[in-house]
């Protein structure tokens, strides 16, 4: 098992002395687990050998966006909102886990062939997001008057930028290599690893900012997509001798 627990304030920016400043104090807070359980098997003639491993993140994060405090203030400025903001920040955060097994069949019995077949599985999901936020906080009725300002009372956003992203992947493989010694000089491995990978992926995106810059409306799109693809592989190894290869 690996557990690690880690959090950091202001990034690192340089190895000189360096002045850092910010509209609001940054931190990330990034929590990793992972297992793994190995187990062998002597069939004799093989080893049978299985693998299986377990991964969990959660991150949290406020990064600094102090760049933007003009540009808001000059929007709310020219719709008349009574606020100031001194500090303009995202709060992203990032959720995934992971699940892989492996299952090996290892030849031991000395001879010119050695040989490995397997299968492999995994799958892995995500959560990715972003919110934005100003500093004092924005109330949602703040983006929402606005939003319906820019679009006539059609839409009501209550937010200035948020994204929320979701993705599961899923790939299956099976693989294997032979390597045939002619000699004691000249080696020759075959082998190959078919795998297929599918994904699927939504996202959901909203914000104020967005349509003032011209760009969509609120909404959801999604996507997925799959692959098929075989690897093959070939060497050719001559030892030369004990030290060269």
């Amino acid at each position: 098992e690996i557990a690690r627990h880690g959090e950091r304030g202001a990034p690192s920016i340089a190895k000189m002395d360096q002045t850092l400043s910010e509209s609001v104090p940054t931190r990330t807070e990034d929590d990793i687990t992972a297992y793994n359980l190995t187990a062998k098997l002597d069939l004799g003639f093989a080893d049978l050998i299985s693998s299986t491993s377990y991964f969990d993140r959660e991150s949290l994060g406020v990064v600094d966006q102090g760049g933007l405090v003009p540009q808001v203030n000059f929007v709310f400025g020219m719709f008349g909102v009574p606020i100031t903001v001194d500090g303009v920040y995202i709060d992203q955060w990032l959720e995934a886990d992971a699940v892989a097994q492996e299952v090996r069949l290892v030849s031991t019995k000395p001879g010119v062939l050695d040989w490995t077949v397997g299968a492999f599985y995994k799958a892995h999901d995500s959560r990715l997001g972003f919110n934005s936020d100003g500093q004092p906080n924005i109330p949602s009725d703040v983006w929402i008057g606005l939003s319906q300002a820019l679009t006539g009372g059609a839409v009501s956003i209550p937010d200035g930028f948020s994204t929320d992203t979701t993705t599961e992947t899923e790939q299956i493989a099976i693989f294997g290599e032979a390597t045939y010694a002619f000699n004691e000089k000249v080696d020759l491995l075959l082998g190959g690893r078919l795998f297929k990978e599918t994904r699927d992926s939504t996202s959901s995106f909203s914000g104020v900012f967005p349509v003032l810059l011209g760009g969509p409306l609120p909404g959801t799109f999604s996507s997925d997509a799959e692959d098929e693809i075989f690897n093959p592989k070939a060497t050719l190894t001559y030892h030369w001798s004990d030290d060269v290869l």
